[in-house]
């Protein structure tokens, strides 16, 4: 595979506890009211609606049966898949079914290949040579496959009723009989046309000859959406490096130079140099293909014959003139070989052209090496073929999805359930302590809220703040250190996109993981304003002396000094200037049906433990307590630990940031406009 191996999420790793009340709640009540789930809506204003393809869903089923007991255990049962040909769009239930659906598309693709014993990172043990035809649904490719592995293929005349039309008398009509050409196969390895062709649209098939493998790829350009296309696309590459060296054969029907004056060709063939960069292509990065990591192909025009339409000859001249003039020059006219005189030898003397004129790399694409590591992490493993091969159109989809908050929300987990509960039960606790604190009136009366119970409760936020702040500097360090993103370890599905190295798919989570942090930074500095309002009501309650107010005030003053240096570090005026731009990392552009069903999601968990410390600190200015010395020296020391975990929150956050806009620069660097 071209990428570094997926990283699996450590034990140890703390999971982020969110609060996601209000989201998982608003989701739950706007799936119960029986409208479309909005992460339907989402999909549909990115790309637009995709219909259920009963065809496809058919060939998963099928393919499911025949290879449920050899094919890896990862790549069933397939559910995601499925229910993106069942029910279209409407069977992603949710964001992460959009990443699962990528991975499962590409697991699908390549059963068929690992079945025929290739397999990733082993060295092939025969030298028999692997063809692969490429190109889109009704190029010819199955036709043409039948013909290399040596089947019958013949043209058959058969007669068909005409009607002719009497021109001196338009009310007299004539029946005859004209020859309509067909053409025939015997005994098919790959079902053709419109015979049973429809069984096989979207699984590679593979052909075992007695001198070499035949792989017939799916359709590029697929219309089942873009994950469908990203996932086509990413086992494409996969299977490059399972075979290598290919020998690539890319079908064009000769119609295809007509539509949009042949922008349709050109958007075909763009797309094969992106997935087989030839010589001189750019590789990203400021790099070139050289002849030694670059390929070489073949185009074949298909269904230029005198016998299926008129001007062949010159048709086929025209396409070869265009092909040449785009820098494309082996060039082979399949029908004219195919039903060539000189028969079988024709069709030996093509396999032995093909075989000699084209290859696919066979070493690791080194020149990348260096800047792979720098955007994928020191560990990356590069293929034969590294550089992009998506289309900038699809990953900017994918990073669309994923700024939904949505997406965000569905890293939480199960912890979602114990915030709630936490939630509650703190909020009743403060409710309680309000209420009968009026009807106390010394220490000790029944109702009273005790400095010990205030503490306690302030103890267990401050816990909080310290062991998020711990995993955000883990997860930082670990960005530091490895090139990771914390994300990569949240979800498995997110490590394994994120080792294909593929730049537009890293940059889109690079750019989520980056919104989420700098949202973070942004909560973290409200929870210390809010803490600077609560010193001043401490104060006020008799709950804090003047000259420990002092004391809380000139360290307030120092961190946000602090904390106004780390917003200039990444290009804001101050604090209040990355506050004030919050709003900006939120999923304004997805739509507003999405935006107010779902509340503002973290990745590390900031904005529990700041609702959890400003109840705390409410708790504690709202009741009455004792006015003495210890008590209120203990919540000035507390107090101040706070304003330190959030001057180091933040610093770590930012460098956070930092690190992330070096690696998204590197990883723009990669991508191929």
């Amino acid at each position: 595979m071209g990428g570094k191996s997926s990283t699996p999420v450590p034990e140890t790793t703390p999971f982020p506890e969110i609060d996601l009340v209000t989201a998982v709640n608003a989701r739950e009540a706007h799936e119960k009211s029986g409208a479309r789930g909005s992460s339907q809506a989402v999909y549909e204003m990115i790309e637009g609606q995709v219909l259920p393809d009963k065809t496809k869903e058919d060939e998963v089923l099928a393919m499911r049966q025949k290879f449920e007991h050899t094919a890896p255990p990862k790549s069933f049962p397939w559910n995601v898949l499925l229910a993106r040909f069942k029910e279209g769009r409407g069977g992603m239930k949710d964001v992460i079914c959009v990443l699962k659906l990528i991975v499962e598309v590409k697991d699908f693709l390549l059963t068929p290949i690992l079945n025929a014993g290739f397999a990733p990172n082993r060295p092939r043990t025969d030298e028999k040579p692997v063809y692969i035809m490429v190109g889109i649904t009704g190029a010819g490719k199955s036709l043409t496959g039948n013909w290399m592995l040596g089947k019958c293929v013949k043209k058959v005349k058969i007669p068909v009723k005409a009607v002719k039309r009497d021109e001196d008398d338009p009310d007299e009509d004539s029946d005859y009989e004209e020859e309509k050409t067909l053409i025939e196969v015997e005994d098919a390895d790959l079902l053709v046309g419109q015979d049973k062709f429809k069984s096989m649209t979207f699984a590679p098939n593979v052909v075992e000859h007695d001198q070499f493998y035949l792989i017939d790829y799916p359709g590029f350009c697929d219309t089942n959406g873009f994950e469908v296309r990203i996932g086509m696309d990413l086992a494409f590459r996969e299977m490059l490096d399972m075979v290598k060296p290919a020998h690539v054969l890319c079908l064009l029907p000769i119609k295809s130079f007509e539509v949009g004056r042949g922008q349709a060709t050109a958007d075909q063939l763009d797309k094969v140099k992106r997935l087989l960069p030839l010589p001189g292509c750019n590789l990203g990065a400021g790099k070139v293909a050289s002849e030694q990591n670059s390929c070489s192909w073949m185009i074949g025009i298909t269904k230029c014959d005198r016998d299926f339409m008129k001007n062949a000859k010159e048709e086929f001249s025209d396409a070869q003139t265009w092909l040449a003039d785009h820098n494309f020059s082996n060039v082979v006219d399949i029908n004219k070989v195919m039903f060539s005189k000189r028969g079988v030898k024709a069709r030996e003397d093509f396999l032995q052209t093909l075989l000699d004129t084209t290859h696919t790399p066979v070493l690791p694409m080194e020149c990348l090496h260096e800047d792979s590591k720098e955007a994928f992490g020191n560990d990356v493993a590069l293929g034969c073929l590294t550089s992009d091969c998506l289309t900038v159109s699809d990953t900017t989809k994918l990073a669309n999805v994923l700024r939904s908050t949505m997406f965000e929300a569905l890293l939480v987990g199960e912890s979602a359930e114990e915030l709630v509960v936490d939630a509650e039960a703190l909020n009743k606790k403060w409710e309680d302590a309000q209420n009968e604190s009026f009807m106390a009136t010394t220490v000790g009366t029944k109702g009273t809220v005790s400095w010990d119970e205030s503490f306690k409760i302030l103890d267990k936020e401050l816990v909080k703040i310290k062991n998020k702040n711990r995993c955000i500097q883990a997860d930082s360090q670990n960005l530091l250190n490895t090139g990771h993103l914390a994300l990569e370890s949240r979800d498995a599905t997110i490590g394994e996109l994120c080792a294909h190295t593929q730049p537009g798919i890293k940059l889109s989570f690079a750019n989520s993981e980056s919104n989420i942090c700098m949202r973070n930074t942004a909560k973290t500095m409200e929870l210390f304003r809010e803490i600077c309002v609560f010193m001043q009501v401490y104060h006020e309650k008799g709950c804090l002396r003047g000259e420990f107010v002092r004391e809380l005030k000139e360290q307030s003053d120092r961190v946000k000094r602090s904390l106004d240096a780390a917003a200039q570090d990444v290009g804001f005026k101050n604090v209040e200037d990355l506050v004030d731009h919050q709003s900006t990392w939120a999923a304004a552009n997805i739509g507003a049906t999405v935006t107010s069903t779902c509340a503002m999601v973290v990745l590390f968990g900031i904005s529990s433990w700041a609702c959890g410390v400003g109840m705390a600190l409410s708790l504690v200015s709202g009741a009455k307590l004792a006015r003495d010395e210890w008590n209120m020296r203990c919540v000035k020391d507390k107090l101040k630990e706070a304003l330190t975990e959030i001057e180091t929150t933040v610093w770590t956050l930012l460098g956070h940031r930092k690190k992330l806009t070096k690696i998204e620069e590197k990883l723009k660097s990669l991508q191929i406009g």
